[in-house]
């Protein structure tokens, strides 16, 4: 089954090929911090049945598919974009 990758989603406030930082928290918004690592975005999957999007990150350990998050899944900042914003 092959997805369609998004270039932007509205449940997201950065898009494809953005820097990012992510949080991800014990309980998504709250809790402990148990993981902190930044990458870049590759691109944004629709939600399932109407859900929230997911987006596709290439982390910064080998990983032939990536990491897939939801908007709920981690604390997000944008740490600039492709062409050197930041």
């Amino acid at each position: 089954m092959t997805v369609d990758r998004l270039e932007s989603s509205e449940d997201f406030e950065f898009g494809t090929e953005d820097r990012v930082l992510v949080r991800v928290r014990e309980n998504g918004s709250s809790g402990n911090i148990e993981a902190k690592f930044e990458a870049d975005v590759r691109g944004f999957r629709k939600g399932i049945l109407g859900g929230m999007d997911e987006v596709e990150l290439d982390p910064p350990w080998d990983s032939t598919h990536g990491v897939t998050l939801s908007p709920y899944d981690a604390e997000w900042e944008v740490l600039g974009g492709e062409d050197g914003d930041e």
